[in-house]
């Protein structure tokens, strides 16, 4: 299943680099943000952000990671994005943070350990 995951990550990597070289293509590849959320805890957890919510798309098994692009349309009104990462079992949130990106670009890395969101 992580092969799958992996292969399917390089594939998508690999189509947006092809669709932004060709010309009339108008994808804007430095307007994507992608936020990486990792498992560090002993136990099955659910990670999400903004505009997701808990269900078994989201489900990390222990060290298990995975991540979630953000498409950025308007810099110019928004110089910063704030992130909500949330962390969750059987239904419940566990735990939530905050998370302020700057000129709304970059990447964010987040870890859930020991009960709480930690930036990577």
């Amino acid at each position: 299943m992580q092969r799958k995951s992996v292969y399917a990550l390089i594939t998508a990597f690999a189509l947006l680099v092809l669709l932004s070289v060709i010309p009339g293509c108008d994808i804007e590849t430095e307007n994507m943000i992608t936020v990486t959320m990792i498992n560090g805890s002993s136990e099955d957890v659910h990670m999400w952000t903004n505009g997701e919510s808990i269900d078994p798309s989201n489900k990390l098994a222990p060290g298990k990671l995975r991540n979630y692009v953000w498409d950025v349309k308007d810099t110019e009104n928004f110089p910063e994005i704030t992130f909500t990462i949330y962390a969750g079992q059987n239904g419940q949130t566990l735990t939530s943070k905050q998370f302020v990106l700057p000129n709304a670009t970059g990447s964010l890395t987040v870890k859930y350990v020991g009960g709480s969101l930690v930036k990577q």
